[in-house]
């Protein structure tokens, strides 16, 4: 990544690329890149990322995001909001939400209580090491 000015995701448009979140974007952005990608509306709002909807746009966004400053502590604190370890708590939260019979065996019963007991990052370590924002080195 040292020596490239800019990052490109040039998706297809199609459903597949509107519907999707590329760990790319998180790997470019751990290294203070600025990002461009094509036919992925999904990502607009992440920072110092351009989104294009034509092959035309997709040019000049490249031509306009060369020589960007990035600033690292927002893009850091971005990828911290979008760690692993953050999104699984997220999910954590939202299930612990359901009421328990929902949560169920199908049959009205209730199931058996949750396992992951904390937070996250319990379940999200790998050789004992905490992971980072997806596509970090630290990211397991």
């Amino acid at each position: 990544l040292m020596g490239l000015d800019v990052c490109l995701i040039p998706f297809p448009d199609n459903a597949f690329s509107r519907g999707r979140d590329p760990i790319k974007v998180y790997e470019y952005l751990a290294g203070y890149k600025p990002v461009v990608a094509l036919h992925t509306p999904q990502l607009k709002g992440i920072p110092y990322l351009s989104v294009a909807d034509s092959p035309a746009e997709f040019l000049a966004q490249v031509e306009a995001a060369q020589g960007v400053n990035v600033d690292r502590r927002a893009v850091d604190e971005f990828l911290r909001a979008n760690s692993w370890e953050a999104r699984a708590d997220r999910l954590l939260s939202l299930i612990s939400r359901i009421p328990p019979r929902a949560r169920g065996d199908g049959r009205g019963q209730p199931g058996p209580p949750p396992v992951w007991g904390g937070r996250a990052g319990r379940s999200c370590r790998r050789g004992g090491r905490r992971s980072g924002p997806p596509g970090s080195a630290s990211a397991g």
